[in-house]
C-alpha cells in the first residue's frame, strides 16, 4: 500500500511539478494572499482579534470571504497560502537524490515573517508549549476545507490529506508521517463541505468541538 502511494506520488510530481514552479507573483490569488497576510498584521495592532486564539481563525476567515466577494472557494484557498509559515520548501528526489526548493505564494519577506508572529500557534489542547506551536496547522486545516468544499465530499480531503503526508515523507519535505496534521486536515475536510449546507459555520465550531470531546477523555 505505501509502495502504491509512493510510486503514484512521485509520477504526480513529476507531471505536475513544473506547472507548479510557473504559477509566479501578480496572480489574483497572490494579490489576494498578500492582502491577508497584511490584514493577519492589522488584526493585532489594531485590536481586532477573538477573545482566544481559536476564535480568530473565525475572523481571518470572515475578512477572507469579504476580500473574495464571498467566494468561499476563493476565501479558503487564499487562507491556505496565507497561514503558511513557510515561504519554501526543499524537495529532495528519491533515486538521483536531487534537491528542488519551491517558492509558495507570499508577501515580502518582512512582511511574511510579521504574519507568522501573529498566526495562532494554540488551537488544539494539546498544541505543543513553543512559540511555534501549531502554526502549521492552519495551511492544513483551511486546505482540507477548500477540497470539502468545491469536492462535496468528506472522504476526499482525508485522502488527500494522507497522500500530503507520505508525499512529505518519500520527498523528505518532512521526516516521517505527522499524525497530527492528518488529524486537522479530517476536521478541515469536514469545515468545508458543512459550508455547503450551513454559509454561517465557523473553524472555531470544529477545534473547539474536537478538543472538548478530547480533553475529558
Amino acid at each position: 500500500m505505501f509502495n502504491l502511494a509512493r510510486n503514484l506520488l512521485i509520477g504526480l510530481f513529476c507531471m505536475f511539478a513544473y506547472p507548479f514552479g510557473i504559477f509566479g507573483q501578480g496572480s489574483t490569488l497572490s494579490n489576494n494572499v498578500v492582502a491577508m497576510t497584511h490584514r493577519i498584521i492589522a488584526n493585532h495592532q489594531t485590536g481586532i482579534v477573538g477573545y482566544n486564539q481559536i476564535s480568530e481563525l473565525d475572523t481571518i476567515f470572515r475578512q477572507s470571504k469579504d476580500l473574495c466577494d464571498d467566494s468561499y472557494s476563493e476565501a479558503l484557498i487564499t487562507l491556505t497560502f496565507a497561514c503558511l509559515p513557510f515561504r519554501a520548501f526543499a524537495v529532495r528526489i528519491p533515486v538521483v537524490k536531487a534537491q528542488l526548493m519551491y517558492n509558495v505564494y507570499s508577501a515580502d519577506s518582512a512582511t511574511f515573517e510579521r504574519k507568522n508572529d501573529f498566526l495562532p500557534n494554540n488551537v488544539y489542547f494539546d498544541s505543543p508549549k513553543s512559540r511555534f506551536g501549531d502554526k502549521d496547522k492552519l495551511a492544513h486545516f483551511f486546505g482540507a476545507a477548500f477540497l470539502g468544499y468545491v469536492t462535496g465530499s468528506v472522504n476526499i480531503p482525508d485522502y488527500i490529506g494522507c497522500l500530503v503526508e507520505v508525499f512529505e515523507e518519500v520527498f523528505k519535505v518532512d521526516s516521517s508521517i505527522d499524525l497530527r496534521d492528518v488529524r486537522t486536515n479530517k476536521l478541515g475536510g469536514r469545515f468545508g463541505r458543512m459550508l455547503r449546507k450551513k454559509p454561517e459555520a465557523n473553524p472555531s465550531m470544529y477545534f473547539s468541538f474536537y478538543n472538548l470531546t478530547n480533553m475529558i477523555r
